[in-house]
C-alpha cells in the first residue's frame, strides 16, 4: 500500500511506503508501474484474466465489468503555497486542467506544513518566519578528498524569470513553477493542462512543458475471488482485469467464504 506523505508529496508529488523497517518515498510515476520507474515493463504479479472460477471454467473477471468513477480524484485546478511568506520567485502557481471529465469546483490545495524554502528573505526578515518551521532544501552531494558534503543548489534567476538578472537564488530549484513541472506532470487530472502563472516563465527553458507523461486514475473495480496465495502477496504490484491493468489498492480477505475482494484503480480513459 502506498501511503499520503503530506510534505513529501506536496514538493515531489510523493508517496511512500513501508518496506521492513525501512520507509521508503518515490514520486507517484513509482507507484503507477508497480513499484518501478521502469515505463516499458511495468510490475504485473497478478493477471486475472488467465485464471478461471472453477464452478463455470471462466475467466474471474467475466462477472466484474462493471466498474465506478472517482471523480473527485480528478480536480480541475492544483493550487501551490508555502505556509510562510516568500518573494516572488518562489510564489505558488496555479495548474488547470483543461480536459472535459474533470470535477468541475474541485480545487486541489497542496501546501507544505511547517516547511519553508526561501532562505535569503528568512536571513533578510526573519521576524516574519515561524519559530516553529523547517526549511526543506534542495542540494548536492558532494566528495572532496574522501569527505562527503551536501551544497544546497542555486538556480540562476533568468533561467526561471524575466527579472533577477543572472542572480543566484539559494535553494531557487524548490519555486513551485518549476516543481510543477519536474513533477506534477505525472498522475496529472486530465490529458492536457496549462500553467497560470503571473512572474515564472519557463517556455524557453521547457519548450514540452505542457506535455502530460500520466493521466491520474479514477476507474475503480472491484473483483471477488476465490482465496488464491498469490493475491496476497501482490503489495505494492499490478493487477491485470478484463477491463486493463491498474494499481491493487485494497486485498480483503473473507475467511468464512473463502474468498477475497480485490479493489484496483484503472485507467481513466
Amino acid at each position: 500500500m502506498m501511503i499520503y506523505s503530506p510534505s513529501g508529496k506536496g514538493v515531489y508529488h510523493a508517496y511512500y511506503h513501508v518496506s521492513g523497517s525501512n520507509v521508503i518515498s518515490e514520486n507517484v510515476s513509482f507507484y503507477e508501474q508497480g513499484r518501478t520507474y521502469n515505463s516499458a515493463s511495468p510490475n504485473i504479479g497478478f493477471d486475472l484474466t488467465d485464471k478461471l472460477e472453477p464452478k463455470h471454467e471462466l475467466p474471474w473477471a467475466y462477472r466484474a465489468s462493471k466498474f465506478t468513477y472517482e471523480k473527485d480524484r480528478l480536480p480541475e485546478r492544483i493550487e501551490f503555497s508555502w505556509p510562510d511568506a516568500s518573494s516572488r520567485f518562489f510564489e505558488g502557481v496555479a495548474v488547470e486542467s483543461n480536459s472535459p471529465w474533470v470535477d468541475d469546483g474541485n480545487i486541489q490545495q497542496v501546501s507544505i506544513p511547517r516547511f519553508t524554502v526561501d532562505i535569503e528573505l528568512a536571513l533578510a526578515l526573519p521576524e516574519i518566519f515561524s519559530n516553529e518551521g523547517f526549511f526543506w532544501l534542495q542540494c548536492d552531494r558532494i566528495i572532496e578528498d574522501g569527505i562527503t558534503f551536501y551544497k544546497v543548489k542555486q538556480s540562476t534567476a533568468d533561467e526561471d524569470l524575466d527579472f533577477y538578472p543572472r542572480a543566484k537564488i539559494m535553494n531557487g530549484h524548490l519555486n513551485f513553477g518549476r516543481i510543477a513541472i519536474d513533477y506534477y506532470r505525472h498522475a496529472f487530472p486530465g490529458d492536457e493542462g496549462e500553467m497560470i502563472h503571473n512572474l515564472i516563465f519557463f517556455d524557453d527553458q521547457f519548450p514540452d512543458q505542457d506535455q502530460i507523461y500520466s493521466i491520474r486514475k479514477a476507474k475503480v473495480q472491484t473483483i471477488q475471488i476465490y482465496q488464491d496465495d498469490q493475491a496476497l502477496t501482490l503489495e505494492g504490484q499490478l493487477v491485470t482485469t478484463n477491463l486493463g491493468t491498474g494499481e491493487l489498492l485494497e486485498v480483503v480477505e473473507n475467511i468464512n467464504s473463502g474468498t477475497l475482494q480485490l479493489t484496483v484503480l484503472l485507467d481513466t480513459l
